[in-house]
């Protein structure tokens, strides 16, 4: 009796020592403040070329097995490192770069106002690979071998809750060597077979081959009518269209539905198809090739389409940044900088904000049929086809008070149609 009693007195001192512990691990692991800031506006520039890294990665272009490297400026590589976890449900997140390593820093927001911290440290090994060195949550740090195995097991768990049908594990097969300076980030890898596949799957929401196999099918019999009476008008595209996503929304989720049939017919009216993003859809029918305009001009209907696609799948930062870094780029030497490719631009940034938010019953009023001019607004008397210096001379260049004053006129046109109020 007196033994049990001596087991129950130390079952107890044993958890309470427990409750204790993970008290203080709450408390340490928890902060005031969130360690990462918000960093606002992206850089056009920043953005650019950021995807123009990571398009240059596409191994569709290489022998399976070939060995290859990412290489990505350290704003490059903040860039999108913020912007992924964007979409985490408000989580910030910062990466800084030094001799051999990168430190990643991520903060999510707690009910009461609190936050949980997270900083991990990545460096090489004695083979050139990259290795969790240290992970930090709050001010409490967990030993190097408990933080890489939960960091595989939490990105394992994670990848199905975000709609990621790949293992993360897979990926750790893939990468060979790590380099880094304070400036720069080099990933060297060797692609495997078939993960292609799997990864162009795993970046599309779940149930996007299937939603983009029923919106071709809609837009292959659009496109027949269209060519059929010679209406390039784009509003009669998106009618009949924007009627299929009334129909298919009423057993699947309406803004999926909405953003699955911008990227259809933004991938057309850009000459491209579903088969550059989804290797099975090269078996699908190919839609006959027919110019789409808005406003009589094709260039806008791809401004407006893509800009709208953007928002919905990046988000509005990276929609306003890319749009304005095309035009900084025309300026030095392309077609010229075009107050009226940005009013395109930022109606479809507008466009794609309305229908993530759900705002203004944009499915319904665009499948019950619009004037054309309901779209996009008037462009009279905006400025375009400027090189650089004719550009500076007359409004100083980006951020200058002329520029913002332009910019200013172009929100006021959108936002005094209904579609966009």
């Amino acid at each position: 009796m007196k033994l049990l009693r001596v087991l129950i007195r130390a079952l107890l001192c044993a958890l309470l020592l427990l409750v204790a512990g993970a008290l203080i691990a709450g408390w340490l692991a928890v902060d005031d403040a969130p360690a990462v800031t918000d960093t606002g506006a992206l850089s056009p520039d920043t953005a650019n070329r950021a995807l123009k890294q990571i398009a240059r990665q596409d191994p569709r272009r290489k022998p399976a097995g070939t060995a290859a490297q990412l290489v990505l400026r350290d704003d490059e590589l903040d860039a999108l490192v913020r912007q992924a976890a964007h979409h985490l449900h408000g989580t910030r997140a910062g990466t800084r770069l030094s001799h051999d390593m990168l430190e990643l820093s991520l903060s999510q927001p707690l009910p009461f106002g609190r936050w949980l911290n997270v900083s991990l440290r990545v460096t090489r090994d004695g083979d050139d690979r990259p290795v969790l060195q240290r992970l930090t949550v709050g001010r409490l740090p967990l030993p190097a071998p408990l933080a890489r195995w939960l960091l595989l097991e939490a990105a394992v768990r994670t990848a199905p809750l975000l709609d990621i049908d790949i293992d993360p594990r897979r990926l750790t097969e893939v990468v060979h060597s790590f380099h880094a300076t304070p400036h720069e980030l080099v990933i060297g890898y060797v692609w495997q077979p078939g993960l292609w596949q799997d990864g162009v799957r795993a970046l599309l929401p779940a149930g996007e081959e299937e939603r983009l196999s029923a919106y071709h099918g809609a837009l292959l019999q659009i496109v027949s009518d269209l060519r059929q009476r010679q209406d390039k008008e784009l509003m009669h595209a998106l009618q009949p269209l924007f009627a299929t996503v009334i129909e298919r929304s009423r057993d699947h989720d309406a803004i999926a539905e909405q953003r699955s049939a911008l990227l259809t017919l933004a991938l057309f009216v850009d000459g491209r198809s579903a088969a550059d993003l989804l290797p099975d859809a090269r078996a699908w029918p190919r839609v006959p090739a027919h110019a789409l305009t808005v406003r009589g001009r094709d260039d806008l209907a791809q401004h407006l389409l893509s800009s709208a696609v953007l928002t919905l799948f990046a988000g509005t930062r990276w929609s306003d940044a890319l749009g304005l870094s095309k035009e900084i780029g025309d300026s030095r030497g392309g077609s010229g900088f075009s107050f009226v490719d940005l009013l395109a631009d930022r109606t479809g940034t507008r466009l794609g904000e309305q229908i993530a938010a759900g705002r203004g019953d944009v499915a319904r009023r665009l499948a019950a049929g619009l004037p054309a001019e309901a779209l996009l607004p008037d462009f009279a008397g905006l400025s375009e086809f400027m090189p650089e210096a004719e550009f500076r001379h007359r409004f100083g260049g980006v951020g200058a008070p002329a520029y913002q004053a332009v910019i200013r006129d172009i929100e006021a046109r959108i936002g005094a149609l209904p579609l966009y109020q």
